[in-house]
Formats: C-alpha cells, sequence, structure tokens
C-alpha cells in the first residue's frame, strides 16, 4: 500500500482501493454468547496488485464535487441504518457507522475527489473497484452508481457495513462496537474494519484462543497494513477536511 507511511499526514495517499475480498478462513466460535450467524464470506476476486509505475497519474473523467458536497454525501451516508440479509435467513440491522471513520476513509483514499480514477481501477471518493460494485449492489440488491457521489459513497459505506457485520458476527459475539475497549483502550474491531476495507477481508483475521485451565480467552489480530489503521484512525481525529474548504 503506498499509503503505508510511519506518520499520518493531513495529505491523503494513494492506497490500494477497496475490492471484494476473497473468502476468509473461518473464524472460530466465540467463547461468549453466540451472535447471528456470520454473513456469508465474500465472492472470490482477482487479486489485487496496484500499479507499480511511478509515472501512473490518476484520471479524471467527470469534474470533481464540491468538497462541501462531498462532505454531506459522506455524512449521509454514514447515518443509515442498514439491513443485512443472512445465510441462515435471519437478518442483522446495523447501527449507523461512524461519520469521521467514513470520511477518513474517503480523504484516506483520494482526498475526497469524487471525479478521480486510480491507476487500479478504484473509483471516485471511496475508491470502490469494479468487483466490489457488483457485490455490494448484489448484496444489498441495489442499483448505485460509482460514477455519481451518491452512488460511490453508498457502495463504500455498504462495504463499510458488511465488514462491521463480519467481523461483529464473527468474533465478537454479534457485538458491533466500534469504540476502545473500556478495559483496555485497544479498538480491535475498528482496527478490522479499517484494515479489510483496504486489504480485503481475506487478509485481515480476528485469532481467539482459550486457555483450558482459567478458561479465559484472548483475542489477536492478524493486519497486513497497520500503517493505513494507524493513519485512517489519526484522521478520523484530526479531520483535516475542516480545514480544507
Amino acid at each position: 500500500s503506498k499509503s503505508a507511511t510511519a506518520k499520518p499526514s493531513a495529505t491523503p495517499t494513494k492506497a490500494a482501493a477497496p475490492q471484494a475480498a476473497a473468502a476468509p478462513a473461518p473464524a472460530p466460535a466465540p467463547v461468549a454468547k453466540p451472535g447471528p450467524a456470520a454473513p456469508p464470506p465474500p465472492a472470490p476476486a482477482t487479486t489485487h496488485v496496484p500499479p507499480l509505475q511511478s509515472s501512473c497519474k490518476p484520471s479524471y473523467p467527470r469534474p470533481n464535487d464540491p468538497k462541501a458536497a462531498v462532505g454531506a454525501a459522506l455524512t449521509a451516508a454514514a447515518g443509515q441504518s442498514r439491513v443485512l440479509n443472512l445465510s441462515n435467513g435471519g437478518t442483522d440491522k446495523m447501527p449507523p457507522l461512524p461519520v469521521n471513520l467514513v470520511k477518513a476513509i474517503a480523504w484516506q483514499e483520494s482526498g475526497w475527489q469524487s471525479g478521480i480514477l486510480a491507476c487500479d481501477g478504484g473509483i471516485g471518493t471511496m475508491q470502490v473497484m469494479p468487483a466490489t460494485v457488483t457485490w455490494m449492489n448484489g448484496k444489498f440488491a441495489a442499483k448505485s452508481d460509482p460514477e455519481t457521489l451518491e452512488g460511490n459513497v453508498q457502495l463504500g459505506t455498504q462495504l463499510l457495513d458488511w465488514l462491521v457485520a463480519y467481523y461483529g458476527d464473527s468474533g465478537f459475539g454479534g457485538k458491533y462496537d466500534l469504540a476502545p475497549d473500556p478495559a483496555t483502550g485497544k479498538t480491535p474491531l475498528l482496527d478490522l474494519v479499517i484494515a479489510a476495507y483496504n486489504a480485503g477481508a481475506g487478509n485481515v483475521h480476528y485469532n481467539t484462543v482459550t486457555d483450558p485451565v482459567t478458561n479465559t480467552t484472548t483475542g489477536s489480530l492478524v493486519i497486513p497494513n497497520p500503517s493505513y489503521v494507524a493513519n485512517v484512525k489519526a484522521l478520523m481525529s484530526s479531520a483535516p477536511w475542516n480545514a480544507a474548504g
């Protein structure tokens, strides 16, 4: 990922665009009270390899929308309470996404440039990949157009909701809280969701281990892009878009 830098910056750097991820390995059953069945794994996708040519520059098939319009669209999309249909016939009603999470990912991916087309195929504000468009429209029975501002941010936030549901159900007993853990101050679910948006759910895992003597359970994160995660979280706090005009 080109955005894997040691120190976060208010200036966004292009990262590997989100994609329909390869099917993740089954997560261990949660020791806590079982939550709803996890959503079905994502459809297999072609391996995403960002272009290595330094001379490759993004194109702009259409003009960028004003930053104010982009911010309003991101806020509206984040505030939706979506319903996911599960493979066992049940449903998950997702809480609204944190607005600053959505805005930070969009800033990291595109700098809120709605008209951008990356060299690797990432489209618009949320840098959604073509395979992600097909996958999300099928998952939510929608026809969102990634070439429009509203359609693009809808697709990106739908992917975030799916990731929250997937990891929340498979590793956290059906809990979708993205806030820091009161005991540790860590944000395991948030970290997983941010990482998977960039690297794909097939490359991001939450492993739990139960000590047979003490019957205590600990979890560990497998995250291939920690610098990307750190940068997005820093952007959530600094909110550089407020000063961008």
